[in-house]
């Protein structure tokens, strides 16, 4: 227990200062890079527990044999195996990462994207979603107990079910409500360059003008110039600081 509090208390020091930067740099907070932040630390523990030798009686008596003077050697790899843990099998390893996926991601975008009108990662902090990101940690957290260590049906369970149950759900309410984020929607980067313009908040619609210009580009891809050039003039009218339309204008207007 009192290691899986030390790690909590690692990755809560580590969070709050990735934020802080993010925040001096940027001025904003996205609630969206407390998982983030969290999930590449996590991803970076567990690839180390992958690539930790798996040590046996043998091994060990080797390192002893390796050491000297004896004494020493024997308080050394003593003090070595007493802190040593072998790392867990791949299945657990593959499930830690899926049950952060299930827990970080799955649930805030679920909520937020029935809450929301417009769902974007750029989305800013709020209590909801804090909350959301300490209940998962919570959960994710029961395996790594005494109480979850004793059952691997614990592990599985706690890290697999919530993807299970959620995919499925996040899934239909993006191809019904947020059909700009699902790829397999026909048309679905004009659906997110149309939802851009049509969005009352000026400043979130500023936020995204590249999404018009992203479509912008995949317009002038297909031979549409003219209309490539009118989205980016618009995407410009919103954001007038964003140098990706400006350069798309340039080269359409003086492509042949």
């Amino acid at each position: 227990m009192l290691t899986f509090l030390r790690v909590t208390c690692l990755y809560g020091v580590a969070l709050g200062f990735a934020m802080l930067v993010f925040h001096a740099f940027t001025g904003r907070i996205d609630a969206w890079l407390m998982p983030a932040v969290f999930i590449l630390l996590r991803l970076w523990f567990i690839v180390i527990e992958a690539r930790r030798p798996v040590m046996t009686d043998a091994d060990w008596w080797k390192l002893v044999a390796s050491l000297t003077p004896p004494e020493k050697a024997m308080r050394i790899v003593g003090e070595q195996r007493a802190s040593y843990r072998p790392p867990r099998h791949w299945t657990l390893l593959l499930g830690d990462v899926l049950g952060m996926l299930g827990l970080f991601i799955l649930p805030p975008m679920l909520f937020v994207m029935e809450t929301s009108e417009f769902f974007t990662f750029r989305q800013p902090i709020t209590v909801s979603t804090t909350g959301l990101f300490a209940i998962g940690a919570a959960i994710y957290g029961l395996p790594s107990t005494p109480w979850g260590r004793r059952s691997l049906v614990v592990a599985y369970g706690v890290w697999l079910v919530p993807l299970w149950l959620l995919v499925k759900p996040l899934e239909e309410l993006a191809r019904k409500k947020h059909p700009y984020w699902h790829p397999g929607v026909p048309g679905w980067r004009r659906l997110g360059a149309e939802k851009v313009l049509s969005l009352k908040d000026k400043q979130l619609a500023a936020q995204h003008a590249d999404w018009i210009v992203s479509y912008a580009s995949s317009l002038a891809d297909s031979g549409n110039k003219q209309q490539a050039i009118s989205l980016c003039q618009a995407a410009l009218e919103l954001n007038p600081q964003l140098g990706q339309a400006r350069q798309l204008i340039d080269r359409l207007s003086t492509s042949p």
